[in-house]
């Protein structure tokens, strides 16, 4: 099953007994592998859910008490990754080519594996208006660094347009519509 980062922020974490526990503050992703390091814990991130240690993750992230949530600093990964300041979110995205598709807007994570199996990028205007928006799966990722996502030169479908000129002739108009 797939959930998103927007799921996964302040979603609930709690004990098998139901127990509220803590809320998710931040997904840390290895940007090297693609893989979920931890799940960082309110109130400032000093505490930290492993995969590992999850038992479900429905509306709410169930682990089996509050023994499996450790400090941010005695999981090595997670610290590793931190150190490396690679954001996904709000992440710009550049093409092999450099051509620039947009910021990250969102993440799906594979529950079962936790990794990262998708991103969705769209362009933004005033950071409150998005539009150009696209899927690009994981394995479409050259490589994911702090000041940029690199993805392969996808190929554009092309969207065909067709008009009638002033003679009643057929004019096809074919242009690319974006990456899907």
């Amino acid at each position: 099953m797939e959930r998103y980062y927007t799921q996964a922020i302040n979603a609930e974490v709690v004990s098998n007994n139901g127990a509220l526990i803590s809320r998710v503050l931040e997904v840390v992703v290895d940007p090297d592998t693609g893989k979920i390091a931890g799940f960082l814990l309110f109130p400032k991130g000093q505490k930290v859910l492993a995969p590992s240690d999850i038992v479900f993750w429905d509306q709410h992230i169930v682990v089996q008490d509050a023994d499996d949530i450790m400090e941010t600093n005695e999981i090595l990964k997670v610290k590793e990754v931190l150190a490396k300041h690679t954001p996904i979110i709000k992440n710009k995205v550049f093409t092999e080519d450099k051509i620039y598709l947009g910021t990250v807007m969102n993440f799906a994570i594979d529950t079962k594996h936790f990794v990262l199996t998708k991103i969705l990028v769209a362009k933004t205007f005033l950071g409150i208006f998005s539009n150009d928006e696209k899927i690009i799966t994981y394995n479409n990722i050259i490589e994911i660094r702090s000041d940029a996502i690199i993805v392969k030169n996808l190929k554009m479908p092309l969207r065909v347009k067709e008009q009638s000129t002033a003679k009643g002739e057929l004019k096809i108009d074919v242009a690319p519509t974006g990456i899907v």
